[in-house]
């Protein structure tokens, strides 16, 4: 059949994927002004993807640790349980897993309170400049728990599990680099020693959680030289896959030091995240999930074929349609609105603190409200015209088409 391997399933630990298309974890804020920041439009947004046809989400960054690490996501928010509860019920009928990433910044973002933040050693992010403050070890063993209570509260709401977002030049990576680890105790110097405290929290989590409950962790090369390129990360997953604590591992290439390559803007070609990815998981027999850029169905499902990886990551493209995967298996491939990777409502509007959005579907964000493909029937078919052929322009056109077909479908229903 088309697109066999990206639409086979998958089975992790306890879990079975339904297919292997994967949303990792990427900023919205649109929960930000929302009790616990999961509300209605929250729940929306995931909801849509989840009737789309997506395996699994991870959900964005949560602040694992009070006052050191702002996020719309916090797992010392007393509302927070009660979000993932309202989230969980709203996906699950639709087979959609659920896991979310647990996050701390580091030296990289504010804190609640305006005091430095907390980093292996004193080196400023080049975010924000500041020189952080450097952890004791009871502070290590603070963010440690913190860590491990948040993975305690995702299982006990009915998440499937949690990933310890250990890339992009954030906390446990900046434990795990020689250029931000400066450290002269037992957290820093050699590999063995700058492994321990991403070691300390995944021991923490599973022992927390038990054996029944997905752990992964995502990886990145960081852009800084002498630091975590492709060998350097080859050492780490390998002791993280001895250590038998993760069930998949989560690739990606960027930091704050290297920041364009991220989430790549349209210059970039198709999986262009492989050129580092796809060399960081050959020796593993961990699943693999890589990210970069896909759009369609047939390129995720090339990626697997080659043996480049056992999941794909599809976020922006399910932003831009969260029916991406429904329309193709139901063989309305041309019918997918394609994601153009302009970057400007989705990782543009997150840089501006504003809740996500889309270039090319105006209904992201606010599913709550309206959803992209679910129309009023006209009362009347009419004949419209439509002045300009700007976005405003060509949305009216193909709205009003929709409620025209939905009025059509409604007759010939009767």
């Amino acid at each position: 059949m088309p697109y066999e391997r990206i639409l086979s399933p998958i089975t992790i630990r306890n879990v079975t994927l339904k297919n292997r298309v994967i949303r990792t974890a990427h900023g919205t804020s649109i929960g930000a002004r929302e009790p616990g920041g999961i509300g209605p439009n929250f729940i929306g947004y995931h909801l849509a993807r989840a009737r789309g046809g997506v395996a699994l989400t991870i959900l964005e960054i949560c602040s694992i640790h009070f006052p050191t690490c702002r996020a719309s996501l916090e797992s010392f928010n007393p509302d927070l349980p009660d979000g993932y509860k309202r989230l969980v019920d709203a996906v699950k009928p639709h087979g959609m897993a659920l896991m979310q990433q647990l996050w701390h910044s580091g030296a990289h973002a504010t804190t609640h309170d305006g005091s430095p933040p907390w980093a292996p050693s004193d080196v400023p992010g080049p975010a924000m400049g500041i020189v952080p403050s450097v952890m004791t070890r009871t502070m290590i063993q603070e963010l440690i728990g913190g860590y491990v209570r948040a993975a305690r509260i995702a299982k006990d709401c009915g998440l499937d599990g949690v990933e310890v977002h250990s890339a992009h030049s954030y906390l446990p990576q900046q434990f795990l680099s020689p250029v931000t680890n400066r450290r002269e105790d037992e957290y820093g110097g050699s590999f063995q020693n700058r492994m321990r405290f991403l070691l300390e929290v995944l021991q923490g989590i599973r022992q927390e959680v038990g054996d029944d409950f997905l752990m992964s962790v995502r990886l990145s090369v960081d852009g800084l030289a002498a630091s975590m390129g492709i060998e350097e990360n080859k050492r780490v997953l390998e002791k993280l896959e001895k250590s038998q604590l993760i069930d998949f591992v989560n690739f990606s290439w960027g930091s704050y030091f290297l920041g364009s390559t991220t989430v790549g803007g349209m210059h970039y070609p198709t999986g262009y995240q492989l050129e580092v990815t796809a060399k960081m998981g050959t020796e593993t027999k961990l699943p693999r999930l890589v990210a970069g850029r896909f759009r369609t169905l047939e390129e995720a499902d090339q990626v697997i074929r080659l043996g480049q990886a056992d999941m794909v990551s599809m976020v922006r493209a399910t932003i831009a349609d969260p029916n991406l995967v429904k329309k193709t298996v139901e063989g309305r491939v041309d019918d997918v609105r394609p994601c153009i990777a302009c970057n400007q409502a989705c990782i543009g509007n997150e840089m501006k603190g504003v809740p996500l959005g889309c270039a090319v579907n105006p209904t992201t964000g606010i599913e709550s409200t309206i959803e992209d493909d679910k129309f009023a029937p006209a009362r009347h078919s009419k004949k419209i015209l439509v002045v300009g052929g700007g976005p405003a322009g060509m949305e009216a056109a193909r709205v009003a088409a929709q409620m025209v077909q939905a009025l059509n479908v409604l007759r010939s229903s009767r």
